[in-house]
């Protein structure tokens, strides 16, 4: 083995133009292939850090209609759950918050999560520092704590120690750290830096109408998720029998919590890693090409080792050592490339595309990589080695001048460039798809007028100081005061979910004085709280009525504003859906102003029935104890258009009213909109680069064909030449042969497309799988580029001396 180690050594050094173009092809592929792997492995593979994770799963409360429809726990419903079931060990609640860590003058707000004091019991998680919540500590007596992320020990803190014991100011309230948690432990959001207890009153624990309450179970070992899936279906139709007004036609799903992290991101990453696989194998077959051609150059070195008695294994061996070589040198640079490529795709894709998996380039990357290497090596050396040891040696010495031997290493070459056309028209295909899905959902309207004019910042109010409706009105209405009054102001609102950003509260809609929704097909109703001026400073129109404004105050009669959506739902048109009521919670609301749609949770989502409320008349029971407006965005319309010189009009006016909240996520609504297709972008251009690295390698594979197939036929060139054929005859000759091999190849791959294509229906947003503008358009890429790669080499051709030629060998 080192004698075939220290010959090939010497064979690559004595090509080296053939050696570095495999070696970069090859660093290419395999680097794509470990980049892409390292986050396929840390997000969908790595196992989760967290005891037995196999035994975590998502509750969520399910419900015939909308389907698919995934919705969170109440109270009552959690304690039922709780209490009834004997398939689980636990089952921890938690709800999001952004608290305000004070240090100095300037606070910071953080990611945080309320937690059942059961939380990192449930999950399986040891603290790095200290330890986490003792049983009762979620209870209203006892003293605040909190556990905080190693991140935030770490970038605030300085990795102090003695940091168990201190006691931090959360939302201006003293709590006690408790614990920190050790890196990899980023739950239930990859961006979360602190973990508070959630304070559950029996109020809140008999209130069975309020849902917003996340939940993860683990099920008891032994216990199979299909029948802690039953027991827990027989607990929710229990529940639903008992309780059939707020609970009719609701179910308990149970999700691994793998697949629940993975859920949104998982069918992305496959396909991605089916494309940088196809890129792999084009520089596979392109290397293929280039030992082919180095094969045939030592034909009579073959000869002469199987005259001196070689055996033919002996011979493959050597030529599978030299392109394992190469593949492994290959392999190498890959890896050296992984290393940038990881945190190109980690920054393209974002944190909410990566979520909580833990990427890097470890040893299981590694280990890919040498599996791959080798495999891409033996897959190169296969052909040339056949081709060497395909012939007797006296074969090969009387065929040699004959060419065909060289003839039967065209066929497998040109095979290996049809190969190439097929896979690169698929990428193509892809890639076409998903451009102009892009490009039709940025042409989508969003229902919002110049959002570029607009910045928008989120504010959170702490329970403890705004704890009743007066409280967080005159917050608003002071804030926003000030807003409008500054120059440059066009006008200000406020909203508790922002357009886009897919999260918000909701209800089965019901209109009163009219017959219920037949069962199963009841439709959802997205609540929106909103203050001052909302509805002209994000550009939405009004159609029918009027806007929300001081009329409705807290006891005022109880008002609000539907979307289009809602309207058409509850009348025949805007004007007559004017006066009609709808019910939301236990209070029944009237309408008094319809707008345009705004698509809320998405682009690509289709508009949902909405409504807007008043501050002042938001439910408190929404959001578990929270009022609506708890945590609100917000949004100035600038007079320019240029909004960012009102950040600080925005800081300001928020700290005039109360010094100690933090603005955060201070952004335009372009921006918004921006990140609301942030993975429709990063699939598009992933996709689109696997894919024209995919084409370039299709291309020069054609290329060199051709032209060692023009220096194969110089004799011939030169006689057809010598015989009267003309320039034109000669450029036709070569470049029909060529444009046969891309024709067979665009044909297959075009067929091959078709069908695959229709694995991106998911991704597609108003463009079908099979488009003919996209197949038509990759066709006439392909065509031009392919002509491309023929016309060098035919050029070269032409240019054959007949006399030269004559003399050739």
């Amino acid at each position: 083995m080192m004698t075939d180690l220290r010959f090939a050594f010497r064979m690559l050094r004595k090509s080296p133009v053939i050696t570095i173009v495999a070696i970069a092809t090859l660093a290419l592929g395999i680097g794509a292939n470990s980049s892409i792997f390292s986050v396929v492995y840390g997000v969908l593979l790595r196992p989760l850090p967290l005891e037995s994770p196999e035994q975590l799963v998502q509750v969520w409360e399910s419900q015939e209609f909308p389907p698919g429809f995934r919705g969170t726990a109440s109270g009552a419903n959690l304690r039922d759950w709780r209490e009834q079931n004997n398939v689980c060990t636990g089952i921890a609640a938690y709800q999001f918050a952004g608290m305000a860590l004070q240090k100095g003058d300037n606070p910071e707000r953080l990611t945080g999560a309320l937690v059942t004091a059961d939380y990192f019991s449930v999950m399986g998680a040891k603290p790095l520092l200290g330890r986490t919540f003792a049983e009762g500590e979620d209870k209203a007596d006892r003293s605040p704590v909190a556990v905080i992320s190693e991140a935030l020990w770490r970038s605030r803190f300085a990795a102090d120690p003695k940091i168990i014991g201190r006691t931090i100011s959360l939302d201006q309230r003293p709590c006690t750290v408790i614990g920190v948690m050790p890196a990899a432990f980023r739950f239930p959001v990859a961006t979360m830096q602190v973990w508070v207890p959630l304070v559950i009153n029996p109020a809140q624990l008999a209130d069975r109408g309020s849902h917003s309450l996340f939940s993860v179970a683990r099920i008891r070992p032994g216990v199979t998720l299909a029948q802690a899936q039953a027991q827990m279906n027989a607990i929710a139709k229990e529940i639903g029998r008992k309780f059939p007004d707020e609970q009719a036609n609701r179910g308990i799903l149970l999700v691994p919590l793998r697949e629940q992290l993975t859920m949104r991101n998982r069918a992305s990453l496959l396909v991605l890693f089916g494309a940088v696989a196809c890129v792999l194998l084009i520089a596979t077959a392109n290397v293929a090409n280039l030992l082919l051609a180095r094969t045939t150059a030592r034909l009579r070195e073959v000869a002469l080792r199987l005259a001196l008695g070689a055996s033919r294994g002996r011979l493959i061996r050597q030529f599978l050592t030299e392109s394992v070589l190469l593949a492994a040198i290959g392999g190498a640079a890959g890896i050296v490339t992984a290393f940038w490529g990881t945190e190109l795709l980690v920054g393209l894709l974002g944190d909410n595309f990566v979520g909580t998996g833990d990427v890097r380039l470890d040893l299981s990357v590694v280990l890919f990589t040498t599996v791959i290497s080798v495999l891409v090596g033996i897959g190169c050396g296969l052909a040339p080695a056949r081709q060497a040891v395909g012939h007797s040696a006296a074969d090969l010495q009387t065929q040699l001048h004959g060419h065909a031997a060289v003839a039967g290493a065209n066929r497998v070459r040109r095979f290996l460039v049809i190969a190439q056309m097929a896979i690169a028209v698929v990428l193509l295909c892809g890639a076409g798809l998903l451009l102009r899905s892009f490009a039709r959902l940025q042409e989508t309207e969003s229902g919002l007028a110049k959002p570029e004019q607009v910045l928008s910042a989120q504010v959170t109010l702490p329970v403890e100081r705004y704890a009743d409706v007066p409280a967080v009105t005159e917050f608003y209405r002071r804030v926003l005061e000030r807003v409008s009054a500054a120059p440059g102001v066009r006008s200000a609102g406020a909203i508790n979910f922002l357009p886009l950003v897919n999260w918000g509260f909701n209800s089965n809609l019901e209109l009163e004085g009219r017959p219920p929704f037949p069962r199963g097909k009841v439709p959802l109703v997205e609540w929106r709280a909103v203050a001052g001026d909302y509805f002209p400073a994000m550009g939405i129109p009004l159609l029918a009525g009027r806007f929300l404004d001081a009329r409705d105050g807290k006891d005022a009669p109880l008002a609000i504003v539907a979307n289009r959506t809602l309207a058409r739902i509850a009348a025949e048109n805007e004007t007559q859906a004017l006066g009609q009521r709808v019910k939301v919670g236990d209070q029944g609301y009237t309408i008094v102003g319809v707008v345009a749609d705004v698509r809320d949770r998405g682009l690509d989502q289709t508009v949902e029935p909405e409504l807007y409320l008043s501050v002042p008349q938001a439910p408190v029971t929404a959001g578990f104890g929270f009022n609506m407006a708890q945590a609100m965005a917000l949004v100035v319309r600038a007079a320019a258009d240029d909004p960012a010189p009102l950040t600080e009009t925005l800081r300001r006016a928020v700290r005039e009213v109360d010094p100690g909240l933090p603005l955060f996520k201070v952004q335009t609504l372009q921006t918004v909109i921006n990140k609301s297709v942030t993975q429709q972008r990063a699939n598009s251009v992933l996709l689109g680069s696997f894919a024209a690295v995919a084409l370039v390698l299709a291309a020069i594979g054609l290329y060199g064909v051709l032209s060692y197939a023009v220096a194969q036929r110089t004799r011939e060139l030169g006689i057809r030449m010598a015989l009267g054929a003309q320039r034109k005859d000669i450029f036709s000759l070569i470049v029909g042969g060529g444009m046969k091999i891309v024709a067979i190849g665009l044909a297959i791959g075009l067929i091959v497309a078709f069908v695959s294509t229709r694995l991106l229906t998911s991704f597609l947003y108003e463009v079908a799988p099979s488009d003919p503008m996209t197949f038509g358009i990759v066709a006439v890429l392909l065509a031009t580029v392919a002509f491309l790669a023929n016309y060098v080499p035919a050029h070269r051709a032409m240019s054959v001396n007949p006399t030269v030629a004559l003399r050739y060998e």
